[in-house]
């Protein structure tokens, strides 16, 4: 079984699916093989993409978050092994380099 799977979570997805008042925009989503962060396990490929510019995060959102001290986050996951996985966001955690874990914000802190 080979896929695509796209999936835009940790920050991203939080605001996203709460923020009535602000409004998303249509991504461009490459391969996760294009981008700079990436890491490939048994024919899994996940990278991220960070909207820590103004400008980068323009592209998404109407707002600019980054004056909020938000981050957005995109995460890109390919299955190109023969195995099904299950992802669930409520076990995905973002670490820093020291392994401390960073907890998304909830939508309705951002909203």
């Amino acid at each position: 079984m080979k896929s695509r799977i796209f999936i835009s979570t940790t920050l991203l997805v939080f605001i996203l699916t709460g923020c009535a008042s602000h409004e998303a925009k249509d991504l461009v989503v490459k391969s996760a093989d294009n981008y700079v962060s990436k890491e490939e396990v048994a024919g899994v490929t996940v990278a991220i993409d960070t909207y820590n510019t103004k400008e980068k995060v323009e592209e998404a959102f109407t707002i600019n978050l980054t004056e909020e001290g938000i981050v957005p986050i995109l995460l890109i996951m390919e299955n190109q092994s023969d195995v099904a996985y299950h992802l669930l966001k409520d076990e995905i955690e973002l670490m820093d380099t020291q392994g401390n874990v960073i907890n998304p914000v909830p939508a309705a802190t951002v909203a």
